[in-house]
């Protein structure tokens, strides 16, 4: 899977499942569930990429990659790094899936 196919594959999930901040992955109820879970019926954007990729880890490949392409794209704030700056637009600044998406469209390499 290259790094546009696990973008992709993100977005996928995030519109036909659903986008929650704060958690990884919760289920019907709202509840905190692991982003493995078949009860998983949303995802932060993070979640949402280690369920589509596998990985979770920040030293792992994809999530490196998928990692540094979206904290270029993102508005910088401070001193902040990659991780931690992709959690709060999740978190705090976005308000709906289609600024997720958006963001995640942006982050794509071109040509691959």
């Amino acid at each position: 899977m290259n790094i546009n196919e696990a973008i992709d594959g993100t977005i996928k999930l995030l519109r036909e499942k659903g986008w929650t901040k704060h958690e990884s992955a919760v289920d019907a109820e709202g509840n905190r569930v692991d982003f493995k879970s078949s009860a998983a019926c949303a995802f932060c954007i993070y979640g949402a990429f280690g369920r589509v990729t596998g990985e979770w880890e920040l030293d792992q490949p994809l999530t490196r990659e998928f990692t540094n392409l979206l904290f270029a794209v993102l508005p910088r704030r401070d001193a902040e790094d990659g991780p931690d700056r992709i959690l709060d637009f999740n978190d705090k600044e976005a308000e709906s899936v289609d600024e997720i998406v958006a963001a995640l469209e942006k982050a794509k390499v071109p040509n691959v």
